[in-house]
């Protein structure tokens, strides 16, 4: 069983019943309880649904007979229908001589839901398994599996008891889960010390275990690269070492398939607190509000606290807004979703609305994860200003809905298995913790410079919990903004940027890193190719042409609100 990695939740429960189908069969039938004659496995692509399979069949001692639907459908009517009652057949007589497993891979693919888009030959096999699975005797070991990362997609019909009587959520793996996996496709590879398996399962969100098979094959391929392949041949070398930057490399190159289809996914330049001037006590709210419930979800859940489901950055243009949301996802490790109204409105009815699902989808997917919502006054309006928004409206109570159900979703309940009524509220909650259920937080975090705009039902506690102002930066904020910015640009000993400093009132961070470039270009114009460094007059210059973009009327309004809402 070792080699199904994180699956040994999973292996457990479904050994569990296939026993209870095999070994179980009589006990079971005199106590009158009837086995199951099908189980469905579903779950996202490349999470191990058919590597269970193998182990559990290795692990009863029972053979396997695959079907596919490539196997049954056939050119002429009748044939697909005859192909699938042979495969029964056959794993029917197999299971005289000892247990059977009949594996149906891709089950949507072979029974999709009927109805007006499915055709009479879909309907038709369809219907003969129903007829096959229902013709199953109970004399034989005999049990059929079906696999799918559709299951929306099958037959209503076939999820009924009496035909798949189980069925078995395989999720994304969780950070612990996903370590496993690593050291067993680590387990053969010489790694340096350098490399940090825990560290490497934190920066993996949303990383199946196909994908992490991937990685590590990557990897090997870029230590492969930095030797010399002759010395591998001649014998001089038997294992190249992968060190932590041949997997630096492997993540730029390997994605996430669970993340692959979505444009929201961002892969952030990382940015750390540090590459921000000044606004200390916006960093550490943001620090308290993402990092915090993203990082130590045990200490929310033992002092009871409710993490929070979203916050609002609000504040003049050009103050690091943006900057700041990309360094909590930065530094906390999260999967990141940059979404704006461009990417969100169609001329489609409905379909801004399912885009929204499908973004909070994959962000559940991808957990822990930060969902932006820049310009969100442009996404989703304010409905007591009265007018027609229609799209505008269907997107915010869209939007409302998938916030309110922010947490563990109706299938992942499914998979679980504890115990509610025989333990302590206190113990369940720490031991879901433990399992990492709650490890799968998603935080929407919004933008704007026009928070008057925005929907009073988005800002209430429970959605929005968390409005933080960020304000036009003060002189020490400005002075730590241009010590930032001038960090890379050659400096004479005259350059004072105290006295700029003084000099860049209302000038915002947009302002201040236009004011750097500005006076290295008039340093280049002046001076030439052969420039030495910035003076204090290329700044002088620089501040005759570059004005600050923020007003005291500005400013004073954006007072007036923060503290309307403090």
């Amino acid at each position: 069983m070792s080699h199904v990695g994180a699956l040994s939740k999973e292996h457990k429960l479904l050994k569990n019943l296939i026993d209870g189908c095999f070994s179980e069969r009589e006990t079971f039938k005199q106590i009158g309880i009837t086995v199951p004659k099908g189980i469905l496995l579903h779950g996202p692509p490349g999470v191990g649904k058919t590597l269970l399979v193998k182990s559990i069949a290795e692990d009863c001692m029972a053979s396997i007979v695959l079907l596919n639907g490539s196997d049954i459908f056939g050119p002429r009517p009748g044939e697909s229908e005859e192909n699938l009652r042979k495969a029964f057949q056959k794993a029917q007589k197999k299971a005289a001589n000892g247990a059977v497993i009949l594996f149906i891979d891709e089950l949507d693919a072979l029974c999709p839901k009927r109805g007006m888009d499915s055709g009479s030959h879909e309907n038709r096999v369809v219907a003969q398994l129903l007829t096959v699975m229902d013709g199953i005797g109970e004399k034989h070991d005999f049990v059929v599996i079906g696999a799918t990362n559709r299951p929306n997609a099958i037959d209503p019909a076939l999820r009924r008891p009496g035909r798949f009587d189980r069925e078995i959520v395989i999720s994304v793996p969780s950070r612990e889960q996903r370590q496993e996996i690593l050291q067993i496709h680590t387990n053969k590879l010489h790694l340096a010390s350098s490399v940090k398996l825990d560290r490497l399962a934190e920066m993996t969100n949303g990383y199946v275990g196909a994908d992490l098979a991937s990685l590590c094959r990557e990897a090997s391929f870029q230590a492969l690269h930095r030797i010399n392949l002759s010395t591998i041949t001649a014998g001089h070398q038997t294992k190249p070492i992968v060190n932590w930057d041949d997997f630096q490399q492997a993540l730029g190159l390997i994605a996430p398939s669970t993340q692959r289809q979505a444009s929201w996914k961002v892969d952030l330049r990382p940015v750390s607190w540090e590459d921000i001037g000044g606004l200390d006590d916006v960093k550490s709210k943001l620090k308290q509000d993402l990092e915090w419930p993203l990082q130590h979800a045990e200490s929310f859940v033992k002092l009871g606290i409710q993490t929070p489901r979203g916050v609002l950055l609000y504040g003049p243009p050009g103050c690091c807004k943006t900057t700041l949301v990309k360094a909590a996802a930065t530094s906390c490790n999260a999967t990141f979703f940059s979404v704006s109204a461009a990417q969100l409105f169609s001329p489609y009815v409905g379909d801004s609305e399912k885009t929204v699902a499908e973004i909070f989808h994959h962000a559940r997917i991808g957990a822990p994860s930060i969902i932006f919502l820049d310009e969100i006054d442009s996404i989703i309006g304010n409905r007591s200003q009265g007018g027609k928004k229609g799209v505008q409206q269907r997107v915010l109570s869209t939007l409302l809905t998938e916030m309110d159900g922010l947490g563990v979703s109706i299938q992942d309940r499914v998979g679980r298995n504890e115990k509610i009524c025989e333990e302590d509220e206190t113990e369940l909650n720490m031991k879901v913790v433990k399992n990492n259920d709650m490890n799968k937080n998603v935080i929407v975090v919004a933008a704007t410079n026009r928070p008057e705009l925005i929907d009073s039902a988005i800002m209430r506690p429970g959605r929005l919990d968390r409005i933080v102002y960020v304000p036009p930066p003060d002189y020490e904020a400005r002075l730590r903004i241009l010590q930032v910015y001038t960090k890379k640009i050659p400096q004479t000993e005259e350059l004072n940027l105290e006295e700029i400093a003084k000099e860049t009132v209302l000038y915002s961070g947009a302002d201040l890193e236009n004011l750097c470039r500005e006076a290295a270009l008039t340093a280049l114009q002046q001076d030439g190719l052969g420039v030495s460094g910035v003076t204090q007059s290329h700044f002088k210059t620089a501040l005759i042409t570059t004005k600050p973009s923020l007003s005291t009327s500005q400013v004073e309004k954006y007072s007036k609100f923060a503290n309307g809402k403090n």
